[in-house]
Order: C-alpha cells, then structure tokens, then sequence
C-alpha cells in the first residue's frame, strides 16, 4: 500500500463568519484518487497573495490534526515598522489556525477541525479572522499510514546528566516524529519574544531542526535563528542566540520515542507520531547558480516539507545559532505541479531602531527567500521538478550569492495512478484550476 498525500491551500477572504463550515477535498497528487486523511499538517505565513512578497507583519503558525480532538498550533507575529518592537507567540491544543493580534495577547481569527471526512476534512470558524486575506496550506496525508498520535511534552528543566527522557503515550509504536514549541511552558499567549521551532526526527543519523526568535518591547530588534542537522531533534532559541533547551533523538521505543538531554529548561512541546509508512529526513545546501539539488530517499516519495531557517552558516559550522537574522521559509508539495507545492516566507532584520520585517508566498516552489531592501524582490527559489523512483529532483530557478541550509523530511511510497473513471472536477477558488483542488462552502 501507498502513502496518499494531497496539498490544499486557500485564504480568508470568504471566511467571515464565526459557525461557518469548510470542506475541502484531499485528492493523492500520484493516483489521482480522494482519502480520508491520517493527519494533516497546516502552515501559514499571513501574506494574501499566492505568490509574492512584501514589507509587512509576518502572522505565521505551524499545527497537526489527526482528529476534531487531537490537534496543537504553535503561532508567533512580528510586526513591521515600529520603533518599539512588537512579538506574539502562542501554542494550544484547541484549534489548528489562529490569527494573532498585534495590539492585545488575544486572537483575532481562529479556526478549528470540525469533522474528518473519507475524502478530506471540513474545517469550522470559531472566531471571524479580523485580518482577512491570510493565505494557509495544508498537506493531507493517508494510506500506509495508518495512524498518527499528538503527545504534549513538558520538558524537565533538571534532567541533563540522568537517564534518557522518554515522551510515551502515542498507543503504537510509532516510527517516525515531529515536534513544535513557542517557547512557553503552558499553553496559552505571550506578548514578547516571537518564538518558535521544527523539529524531525527517525534515528539517530536522520533529525534536524530548525528554530528562530524575535525580540518584542525592545527599540533594537534583536533576532536569532538555527538550523542543525543529526544531533537535534527538540529545541528553543532565545532572540541573544542562546540555546535553553536542546535534545537530541536516542531511539525508537515501545509507546514513543526517547531523547537525550543536552541543555535543559522548561518548554511545552507538541509531538506528532507515525504509524506506518516511509521516511527520510536530509539535510542540502542551497546553490550560488541556477541548477539541480538530488535528494535520495530510496523510495518514490508521495510528498514531504522542506524547511530552512534561510541562515548559510549552520550546516558548515554547525554552530549553535547565528544571531544575524530570523528567517523563516516552510514548504510542502505532493508533487511537481504549480497546485502541488507551496512555501511561506518570514523575515526580521537585526540591530535596527525600526523593525523591518518581510513576508512572502510562493505557489509552485518549496523554499524561498527574500531580498530584503525597501522593495523585497525573491532571491532563492526551488521547486520539485522530477519525482523520480529512488530520488526527487529540485531545480533551483533563482540562486543567490551564498548558499543556505535546508532539511527535506520526506513521505513516501507513491501510489500508482488509478485506472480512468470516465468523471472529474475542478473549482476556480482563488484563481486556481485543478483536478485536485475542490472547496465547498456551507452554511
């Protein structure tokens, strides 16, 4: 059996009223045919448009949802042009998209699950979005994987030096995790650094992560991000480039996973577990030109999320942080097509006495970044070109002067394609056609 994996992606703008349901459709990108989702992974940035970039307020989160009840967001806001900096960040376990208010520690837009459905899920507004507009993504995944699981873990700030830490309570043994933090150790909001990070782990040679932090209150922005490859796989940066908190990934055990200590600290976590299915995790540099990056998974993926703190110096020094810019780029793909794929950009500039923040999207690529003068124009992107058997192919369309590190986690096996039906569908929704993006709206 195959792993099922579908990318759908949409804004807010037709999203104005609280009790108003959503469906959408997860249609797998390689058999053409429609699931019910195991677990769904949502991101988003807060810029509008599909593709491009601007100066502006960076309103990102990242969430998982295996069910109506199991689901967790970490969420964080810096906003643009002030001279006494302004962060957010927040983490909870009951919705899956929030909208973060610059002025207040409250949310000003808030959607949830309402149902999982056999062909997708159907999302419900809890709270109108004040901010319309905002662009999210989500990657259905299905098939072989049989089952996912979301544990809280509160880390101990007085375990480095003992025994293993050991995160349980998944009810399978699970063989591949990621992992989200705000830098809080209880849920709720906090109205002063902007934190947050991604983790991924299998084994001991494939966990990476990536972290950044944003100062808040300050008249200096004051920002750091990391990005490290085989001995991390859960951490919190602080905006001076510290590193708190850092485990790495010991093993596979029964019930969950276990880690070993290497800083210590207080810091509220949201893991998600795999059931079934195949995995791979690596780590790539950018290129200084135009050209092909191989990944080799050594199976024909059905998808996967690349992710990059946008900073070139953390693979070839592997130093803790780099306390110089926070940079944020998150995308995800289901296959080659401009549908497929999709990532989100977010930028803070250090040592200004005005912040200078930037955000972006990008329809058909799965990494970005931004060049950030007065008029932000793109200055990296990367799009799947070729799912191969053993090996994806990215080419990179726009190169810069300096290469930055990424890490690619990797779903697989591709289904083959389902025989012709005779039937098919499209929708228009946001000037987008495709055989595999469909939403209906009721009310």
């Amino acid at each position: 059996m195959a792993t099922l994996c579908g990318l759908q992606s949409f804004s807010t703008d037709s999203m104005d009223l609280a009790g108003v349901t959503y469906p959408f459709i997860f249609t797998d990108t390689g058999s053409g045919v429609t699931f019910q989702p195991t677990v769904v992974f949502f991101f988003w940035g807060g810029l509008p448009v599909q593709t491009g970039l601007l100066r502006g307020n960076v309103n990102f989160g990242r969430a998982f949802a295996t069910s109506p009840t199991n689901r967790g967001y970490v969420a964080g806001l810096s906003v643009d042009a002030v001279g006494t900096t302004v962060a957010r960040r927040g983490i909870n376990n009951d919705a899956v998209i929030i909208q973060l208010d610059p002025a207040t520690s409250l949310t000003k837009g808030r959607l949830d699950i309402s149902t999982f459905n056999v062909d997708g899920i159907t999302l419900i507004i809890d709270e109108r979005f004040v901010i319309t507009g905002m662009r999210f993504n989500m990657l259905g995944l299905g098939g072989d994987l049989a089952d996912a699981n979301i544990q809280e873990h509160l880390t101990p700030d007085d375990n480095c030096g003992t025994d293993p830490v050991d995160v349980t309570g998944f009810g399978f043994d699970p063989v591949c995790g990621l992992s989200v933090q705000a830098g809080r150790d209880s849920f709720g909001i906090s109205t002063s650094e902007s934190r947050n990070s991604l983790g991924a782990f299998r084994s001991v040679t494939q966990q990476g992560a990536w972290a950044g932090s944003s100062d808040g209150e300050s008249g200096t922005t004051d920002v750091a991000a990391l990005s490290r490859f085989s001995d991390i796989a859960l951490v919190r940066l602080n905006r001076s480039g510290s590193v708190p908190f850092r485990n790495s990934f010991n093993s596979l055990i029964t019930d969950g996973f276990r880690f070993n200590c290497i800083e210590d600290d207080n810091d509220l976590f949201q893991i998600l577990g795999f059931l079934g299915g195949s995995y791979h995790i690596e780590e790539f540099l950018t290129r200084t030109s135009v050209g092909t990056i191989i990944l080799t998974p050594g199976f024909e993926v059905s998808g996967g999320i690349i992710m990059s703190c946008t900073n070139p110096e953390a693979l070839t020094s592997n130093d803790d942080s780099v306390p110089k810019k926070f940079g944020q780029s998150l995308g995800a793909f289901s296959g080659v097509g401009a549908t497929e794929q999709r990532c989100m950009y977010g930028h803070d500039e250090d040592g200004l006495g005005t912040s200078q923040v930037t955000n972006g999207n990008r329809a058909g690529s799965i990494y970005m970044r931004g060049d950030e003068a007065a008029a932000p124009v793109i200055a990296e992107s990367i799009e799947v070109t070729t799912i191969g058997a053993t090996t994806v192919t990215l080419t990179q369309s726009v190169a810069a002067a300096v290469a930055e590190h990424c890490i690619a986690i990797l779903f697989g096996t591709r289904a083959a394609p389902a025989p012709p039906s005779g039937g098919g569908g499209h929708n228009d929704f946001d000037g987008i056609t495709s055989h595999n993006y469909w939403l209906r709206k009721k009310h």
